[in-house]
């Protein structure tokens, strides 16, 4: 007898698809603010901002794995994280920008958004094949 199948209302669907908007933007204005930061150790500067907003995005993204969020889910978070990183990337008026082209920079997109996306992908429980019986 196959397993019966679960069923998400779109309400569910809503709800997880605004908690991964909410929760991947918000991720990423708290490690564009906070990937710049070093700490000064027997004088040399080590990028703890970088690792600590990277961590940051692993973990939330992992939070959402954890609660079962489905995969709209997954894809908001996806969508308002590299919204955020990319505006903040963009000059401003004045030729300013949140999110600069150096060692720091660089490491926070590609490190941040590698971290995200694993989580997301690698964390993904597998579904039982589905049986066809004769």
């Amino acid at each position: 007898m196959p397993e019966p199948v679960e069923r998400r209302s779109a309400g569910n669907q809503l709800a997880a698809g605004v908690l991964g908007l909410v929760l991947g933007a918000s991720v990423a204005l708290l490690g564009t603010v906070g990937h710049q930061l070093v700490a000064v150790a027997g004088g040399t500067r080590w990028p703890v901002g970088v690792a600590v907003s990277v961590a940051l995005t692993g973990c939330a993204a992992g939070l959402l794995r954890g609660i079962g969020v489905p995969f709209l889910g997954d894809a908001a978070m996806v969508a308002g994280w590299l919204t955020v990183v990319v505006l903040a990337s963009l000059p401003t008026s004045e030729g300013d920008r949140l999110i600069v082209q150096d060692g720091r920079g660089t490491a926070w997109m590609l490190g941040g958004f590698t971290a995200l996306v694993a989580v997301l992908v690698l964390a993904r429980p597998r579904r039982p094949a589905s049986r066809v019986e004769p």
